[in-house]
Order: structure tokens, then sequence, then C-alpha cells
């Protein structure tokens, strides 16, 4: 993934510190969420948030409009990728309202659907599920 989104970085508006995007759903499996405790050395939440719509929340890695986990950062943050000209979409308040044409990484998708089956980490959570915003249990 690295790979790809340097070919694709010169023609996205992302950034760094552009982190509207860190307000969306974003979807961790077991195998990401041992990973992100392994590498943030957080725990996550004794008990798990019931499941709701987190779209407008900010994830609770996102420090100073930036993300504290990049390199551990989930898959589905990974594969996040916006070729409009500017990020005005990307405003969680409007970024339902229109539809735009989506990277397909088939190839990728398989792999990772592979380490969940192997890992047998099949349950989807928001990341907001599972751990704090402040990462206290």
């Amino acid at each position: 993934m690295n790979e790809l989104y340097g070919y694709a970085s010169k023609y996205t508006p992302c950034k760094k510190g552009c982190s509207d995007c860190c307000h969306y759903s974003v979807t961790v499996s077991e195998v990401e969420i041992a990973h992100i405790e392994k590498y943030a050395k957080k725990k996550r939440r004794k008990e798990f948030l019931p499941k709701e719509d987190f779209h407008g929340s900010p994830c609770p890695f996102l420090k100073e409009g930036n993300c504290s986990i990049y390199e551990a950062r989930p898959f589905v943050c990974r594969r996040h990728v916006v070729f409009t000209k500017t990020n005005t979409w990307c405003n969680p308040k409007i970024s339902k309202d229109e539809t735009f044409p989506l990277l397909r990484f088939s190839s990728i998708n398989e792999a990772f659907d592979h380490i969940r089956q192997v890992s047998e980490s099949f349950e989807l959570y928001d990341i907001r599920q599972v751990f704090s915003r402040d990462n206290q249990r």
C-alpha cells in the first residue's frame, strides 16, 4: 500500500495535517486491534462500545490534526485515497452528499481478507468502539 500511495500521492489533495477523513468510520479487525495495541502501547477498552454511526467523530488516534499511529493505521485508512482537485468533499458534514468513483484494490483486499481469515479475525468494529479518545480503559 505504501508503494501504491507513493504513486498516487502526487494526484491527491491530501497532505499531512489534512484530517477530515479521520472523522469517518474507521473499521478495524482483531488482527489490526492487536497491531495497534502493540505499536501504540495502548490497550483496548475492556468492553467495546455498542455499534453506532461514528461519522463526524474524530478517530481516537487523531492528535493535533495528525494520525498518531500512521505507521500502524488500519487497512481502511491505507486504502482511502482522494483524487478530487481539492479536499472540500472530504469534510464529514458534506462527504455523503456526493458520490465519487472508488479505486479497487482487488488483490490487496484479497490478501488482507486471507490474513483476517487465517487469524480468525472476522468481526469488524469501528476504532472508536475499541479505543477511547484518551486511550484509558
